[in-house]
């Protein structure tokens, strides 16, 4: 029988089930949800690196899943007999950047290119955050820097035409402290349930100053995971919650290069 998906999300909250940044975490084994220690202590770190974490017993559920995933690219990991199964289901899935095993290097795997050896759940959470880090330096999003006048406009991507447009009128808006107070809500509700990116939109709160949105963008917390993710999907709506961000970005990108 089919149990039930546990997730990291509250599900109460319907922006709190999107999945904002560039990437999830899926889990399949038969005994992840018990309440073993090392698997709670394993969750709670994973928590602090990754918005978006699911929880399998079941494969069918878990392709289900995997299957509906088409914007965001899925680190599976699988460390009992159930992920053997589930590999040759699956293969098809693109969006697998990475998969992990507790398997010993087996015959069988050499098949799958993208299948990492871990040897305990502290090494699986090292390995995360390398691949988080290749991730994001692969995933080009739109560029925010104004283009040349010789670009031949009629050979540019209709979505890339779609931005200049856009971003011609982001950057002249006036900007009040409602639309502040609007993305603050907005990020405090999509990261309601994990405490160091509360603390990160704290600070952003207290100290954001325009003329460090830049360093905002590159420090690699909230702001980058969800805008980034926002440029590359060509997510207006999420787009426009942070279009005085950008606006601030492209000022200073502009100053530099007077």
């Amino acid at each position: 029988m089919a149990e039930n998906v546990i997730t990291t999300n509250d599900s109460s909250k319907s922006t709190s089930n999107q999945i904002v940044e560039n990437f999830i975490f899926v889990w399949l084994n038969s005994g992840c949800d018990e309440p073993h220690e090392k698997n709670q202590q394993f969750i709670s770190k994973l928590e602090t690196i990754i918005n978006s974490i699911e929880k399998f017993t079941d494969i069918d559920q878990c392709i289900e899943l995997l299957a509906k995933i088409k914007d965001e690219k899925i680190f599976l990991f699988i460390s009992d007999s159930l992920g053997r199964k589930l590999l040759p289901l699956i293969q098809q899935y693109t969006q697998i950047y990475s998969i992990y095993t507790t398997f010993k290097q087996q015959l069988w795997m050499q098949q799958y290119d993208n299948i990492k050896n871990v040897s305990s759940l502290d090494e699986l959470l090292d390995k995360i955050q390398e691949d988080i880090r290749q991730l994001n330096n692969d995933l080009i999003s739109m560029s925010i820097i104004p283009q040349s006048s010789n670009t031949d406009l009629n050979r540019l991507e209709p979505s890339f035409m779609y931005f200049q447009l856009l971003k011609e009128n982001l950057f002249v808006l006036q900007y009040d402290q409602h639309a502040f107070d609007e993305l603050i809500t907005y990020c405090r509700t999509i990261y309601h349930n994990k405490k160091e990116e509360l603390n990160n939109i704290d600070k952003f709160q207290k100290n954001y100053d325009k003329n460090k949105a830049i360093k905002w963008y590159t420090d690699e917390c909230f702001v980058y995971h969800v805008l980034n993710k926002a440029l590359r999907i060509f997510d207006i709506e999420t787009i426009m919650k942070f279009s005085f961000v950008l606006r601030d970005i492209h000022c200073q990108i502009e100053e530099r290069h007077i």
